[in-house]
């Protein structure tokens, strides 16, 4: 798994595209709150998938400081899914962190 990398788009979402297309990502797994769905960001990465047949698993099954059992069911369904990369969007994206600190054999 490659470092975590922070992307700022400042409402030009377009810099997630060409992050994707520069590292030929095909399925994205997006950690979000259910909020996120009230935001331009929303819709944008979900457009993604027309733009280059980008498949999107969402991820939305946690709380703010989630708890290992949590953590556990997200790590698990990223697995499933095969996804490329974890895409985390919104103020809280520990739930993305606990993942991918698991996922690593490390605890969160």
């Amino acid at each position: 798994m490659q470092d975590q990398q922070i992307l700022y788009a400042n409402l030009d979402f377009s810099i997630f595209d060409k992050y994707l297309d520069r590292l030929s990502i095909r399925r994205v797994f997006l950690v979000c709150g259910r909020s996120v769905q009230n935001l331009g960001i929303y819709d944008h990465i979900y457009n993604m998938n027309r733009k280059f047949s980008c498949d999107i698993e969402l991820y939305s099954d946690f709380h703010p400081n989630p708890e290992f059992e949590s953590v556990v069911n997200g790590v698990d369904k990223f697995q499933r899914s095969h996804c490329d990369c974890i895409l985390a969007v919104g103020g809280r994206s520990g739930a993305s962190r606990s993942c991918r600190c698991h996922e690593q054999g490390r605890t969160a």
